[in-house]
């Protein structure tokens, strides 16, 4: 007993000399509810999206220089993000507010599958995170969304536009962009992707989720406040917008209808206070209601189910109610054109439907629009419709339901029935309208020209790079392919089709450039000397190569070329090229004119160079010197590398 009593006093005593140490260290602690799982199921028990983003911070922060913080460490991928410089203390009121920022604020970091705060001394330290995709993976899928955004935010980023001109555009066309996911419909599990931006943009097939931060991420982009709104009851997610310092509600999800149709857009939920989304159908009393002002309740776009359309500065629609082309105007319709055709449907395709099926679209350089059978495309200066496509209806498809170009292709779902149809093989037509040119095709003022009859490419520059070159053509620059990357002498320049095939191929010719390293010099002077002097066959050096030798464009190969050559290697010593502006300096402009390299066909033989200064003719004891040294410095350029 003695000895038990003993132990319990030390023990004590251990225990007071230590605490008052314990008391001195810096103890670490996890937040609150340490990890916040992303779910993309509507979760009572997450926060719901706050309208004020950071502005229920203890501490003040710039929002855009903490967004692309956090943006920049979430696309690489970082399991630990520093914040302690922030000093935001740990209480409830903070967490919920970064919680809510990055559950709803951060469309671009949909990658993010949970992440919680660690605290030092009551102070935010840093934030854990964890990822489904690794950085290759998620700037993979990222520049697909860029790709979409770059082209759905095409000529919006101007001061000509209003707020609100530029949130109907961008509804608009992530509506045709975007399509719902019907997985569930199908008895399928709907992915991950439709549940976020990338679904909608990168792929175009997703849920309301996808819609509503893919609009976000959008309208963020030109600069207008634009916001999450949920409902759990309802199931679903959509925008709060501020144009002009007002609050709105749009639901672009819900003005896409499905079964999706080419180039239908309803504007149903565009723009509307909390009483119109209400009359819409969201009647559930669990989301954010700030949105009141009722000015564009009952506008004129609500009359429209097809895409609005920005054309050569100007904004079109049509009214399909009255099949009318209109122009937006200071925010008012004004009618341009009268289109006198209807859809029929009933039990014999007699009745003429309420709504006409009409379907504007427009690409940079046309205005289109269809009809029950026919494709036309409007110019808006002479206010004359000229037919443009007729498709050939299949089977007993009767009319023109949806449409859209995109991309010079024309999308047309045909229907025989005024419900439309669901997409099949069967009742879409793809109409490559803006058909790429089937062979290489330099652009007006290009530099290069083609000489079909060789099969060469000629003008070209030195060390032209691969981009430079292929802006030279009007073909898309992705199926423009260059062997080994480099124009150079003899390499092969091919153009595939869009499935990849090879349609046409030619050479390129840089001329002076006999050894393919993209400039001449005193090195080709060696390989010419060779030809010159019957060391190297026409056969052997291969046809561009020979071609590239006769500099001086005289029919021949001779000692001409190679003073033109060693002239050349004289210039190009001067210049350094290991400087970005090098091609600026004299001596490259006058090492460039020493070699044209987009000889006339018809110019007259001559048997000297054309250099005002010509070197007068060597003896042939000299020539005998020089070809041996030629020879040397030939031979010491193949073994010395």
């Amino acid at each position: 007993m003695n000895r038990f009593i003993k132990r319990f006093f030390s023990l004590l005593l251990a225990l007071t000399l230590v605490m008052p140490c314990l008391s001195g260290l810096n103890m670490i602690a996890w937040a609150g509810e340490e990890i916040v799982r992303v779910d993309s199921s509507f979760d009572s028990d997450l926060p719901e999206p706050n309208a004020d983003g950071l502005e229920d911070l203890s501490v003040n922060l710039d929002e855009d220089a903490f967004h692309d913080y956090l943006v920049s460490h979430f696309a690489q991928c970082d399991s630990t993000i520093d914040i302690s410089s922030l000093q935001i203390p740990n209480n409830n009121q903070n967490w919920n507010t970064l919680n809510n920022y990055i559950l709803y604020g951060l469309p671009e970091s949909y990658h993010v599958i949970q992440f919680g705060f660690k605290t030092i001394n009551g102070i935010y330290d840093s934030i854990n995170v964890w990822y489904n995709l690794t950085a290759e993976e998620y700037a993979a899928e990222f520049a697909e969304c860029e790709r979409a955004a770059n082209i759905l935010l095409n000529g919006l980023q101007t001061d000509s536009l209003t707020q609100v001109e530029k949130a109907l555009l961008v509804h608009d066309r992530l509506a045709v962009w975007n399509e719902y996911d019907r997985s569930s419909s199908n008895g399928q599990t709907i992915p991950n992707s439709s549940y976020c931006m990338y679904g909608a943009l990168g792929l175009g097939v997703s849920v309301c989720q996808g819609y509503a931060r893919a609009y976000m991420y959008l309208l963020r982009q030109l600069g207008i406040p634009c916001v999450l709104c949920r409902s759990s009851r309802l199931n679903h997610e959509w925008n709060i917008v501020t144009v002009n310092g007002v609050k709105y509600h749009v639901d672009v999800t819900w003005d896409d209808p499905t079964t999706d149709i080419y180039g239908r857009v309803n504007h149903n939920n565009f723009l509307n206070s909390t009483n119109g989304i209400v009359s819409t159908g969201h009647s559930a009393s669990d989301y954010n209601t700030e949105p009141t002002d009722t000015t564009y309740d009952n506008y004129f776009w609500k009359n429209s189910q097809t895409a609005f359309q920005l054309f050569n500065g100007e904004i079109y629609f049509f009214n399909t109610m009255y099949t009318n082309l209109c122009k937006m105007v200071n925010l008012t319709s004004v009618t341009l054109l009268s289109i006198p055709v209807k859809w029929y449907g009933g039990a014999n395709n007699t009745s003429p439907w309420t709504y006409s099926s009409v379907r504007l679209s427009s690409d940079s350089s046309h205005l289109f629009y269809s009809t029950p059978d026919k494709i036309y495309s409007y110019d808006p200066s002479s206010g004359v419709s000229t037919e443009f496509y007729t498709p050939d209806l299949p089977g007993n498809y009767i009319w023109i339901n949806g449409f859209k170009a995109q991309e010079n292709w024309f999308y047309l779902d045909i229907s025989n029935k005024q419900s439309g149809n669901i997409r099949t093989d069967d009742n879409v037509i793809k109409y490559p309208y803006a058909v790429e040119p089937d062979q290489l095709t330099p652009v007006s003022n290009a530099q290069i020209s083609i000489d079909r009859e060789n099969g060469i490419i000629i003008g070209l520059h030195p060390a032209f790079s691969s981009a430079d070159f292929k802006a030279q053509f009007e073909n898309n620059a992705e199926r423009i392919l260059i062997d080994g990357g480099i124009v150079t002498t003899g390499c092969v320049v091919q153009l595939t089709d869009i499935n990849g095939t090879v349609i046409d191929e030619l050479t390129a010719v840089l001329y002076g450039d006999v050894n393919s390293d993209g400039f001449y010099d005193g090195q080709d002077a060696t390989v010419v000397n060779c030809l010159a002097n019957g060391l190297l066959t026409r056969e052997q050096a291969g046809e561009a190569k020979y071609m590239a030798a006769d500099c001086n464009h005289d029919g021949s190969v001779d000692s001409s070329d190679v003073l033109v050559l060693e002239q050349a290697g004289l210039l190009l010593s001067q210049v350094d090229q290991s400087k970005d502006d090098y091609m600026e300096t004299d001596a490259y402009e006058e090492y460039l004119d020493l070699i044209d390299q987009n000889p006339t066909v018809d110019e007259t033989p001559v048997d000297e160079p054309a250099e005002p200064e010509t070197p007068a003719q060597p003896s042939l004891f000299e020539r005998i010197v020089e070809f041996i040294r030629n020879i040397i410095a030939f031979v010491k350029s193949i073994f010395v590398k």
